[in-house]
């Protein structure tokens, strides 16, 4: 994987560093920008919830969302 410093220009570079240094930040991978808007979210949280009280295990859930078990467990309780 190349580093974003070999990538972008000095000046964005720094930018970047400025903006997000020693945050995490997500970068979507290629063909998925501005794919994951409200809806689909909104789906994925239902279906999700829909698993779960189906007793599909978190970490099943967790493995097929590629989220945390942690943001599972928000997801289900934003329900209630």
């Amino acid at each position: 994987m190349k580093r974003l410093q070999d990538i972008l220009d000095e000046k964005n570079y720094s930018r970047l560093v400025t903006m997000f240094g020693g945050k995490r930040i997500w970068i979507p991978k290629k063909g998925n920008i501005g794919h994951r808007d409200k809806s689909y979210f909104a789906k994925r949280n239902k279906s999700l919830i829909q698993a779960a009280k189906k007793g599909v295990a978190l970490e099943t859930l967790s493995n097929q969302h590629r989220l945390s078990i942690k943001r599972i467990y928000e997801i289900i309780n934003s329900e209630y």
